[in-house]
């Protein structure tokens, strides 16, 4: 059996299909769950587990999975685009942990 890939989402407990809603300091932004998301092809996969920076392969990683789950909704993404560093991690972690699903290490 090959070795889950890094850019794949996890489910890690039972979580919410219901859309998230994040309050920012950019204002509100809802966003489908991420059990919902739709799986990156193999072809990004590849792209990402290419990049030797493990800094800059998981930031491609995320930035993957936000495009796949919120780019139906350029507002959502466009707001989840003005988020500062700190407050784009506390974004993402409150939307996995919502969502009961875990982005990134395998």
């Amino acid at each position: 059996m090959p070795p889950k890939s890094k850019a794949v989402a996890q489910k890690r407990g039972p979580g919410s299909d219901e859309d998230f809603t994040f309050d920012s300091s950019v204002g509100e932004i809802t966003v489908p769950s991420l059990s919902k998301a739709k799986p990156p092809n193999a072809w990004q996969i590849m792209e990402i587990e290419s990049i030797e920076n493990p800094r800059v392969r998981n930031a491609r990683e995320s930035m993957l999975f936000v495009e796949l789950s919120v780019g139906d909704n350029p507002d959502a993404l466009a707001l989840v685009k003005q988020l500062d560093t700190v407050e784009f991690g506390e974004f993402l972690d409150a939307w996995g942990e919502h969502s009961g699903v875990s982005l990134g290490n395998s």
